[in-house]
C-alpha cells in the first residue's frame, strides 16, 4: 500500500464506526481519532466518494470516504450501507482507484 501513497483502509458502518482496518499504520482507536478531525461529512451517493483532510499524531492525512451500495436491511426497511476509508498521503492521486476498490468490497461482503 505504501508505494501509492495509501497507509491504511477501513470498513466502517453507516455512522461511520470503524468495523475493522487494513494496514499497519492506524488501528481502530486511530481511526476514531483522525474521523473527529475531519468536521462535516456531507450526504454522499452510493457508490461515490469525497475527499477530506484530517490529522493523526501532528500528520496530515488525505481520507478518501466511499458509501457502498452493501450493508445490513434492518427488519426488511431500513438499509445501512457500510462505508469505505482510505487513508493516505495529502500528494496522493488515486483516480479511479475508489471505484475498483468499492467494486472488490461489494463483491466480497454482498
Amino acid at each position: 500500500m505504501k508505494d501509492y501513497g495509501l497507509w491504511g483502509i477501513c470498513i466502517t458502518s453507516f455512522d461511520l464506526s470503524p468495523i475493522i482496518t487494513y494496514g499497519k499504520k492506524y488501528s481502530i482507536e486511530n481511526v476514531f481519532h483522525i474521523l473527529r478531525h475531519i468536521g462535516y461529512i456531507p450526504e454522499i451517493a452510493p457508490l461515490e466518494w469525497i475527499y477530506r483532510q484530517s490529522f493523526f499524531s501532528n500528520e496530515q492525512i488525505q481520507v478518501c470516504i466511499i458509501k457502498s451500495d452493501i450493508g445490513p436491511t434492518i427488519e426488511n426497511k431500513l438499509f445501512e450501507p457500510f462505508f469505505y476509508l482510505l487513508f493516505a498521503d495529502p500528494q496522493s492521486y488515486f483516480g479511479e482507484f475508489p471505484a475498483k476498490l468499492t467494486s472488490a468490497f461489494n463483491k466480497i461482503l454482498g
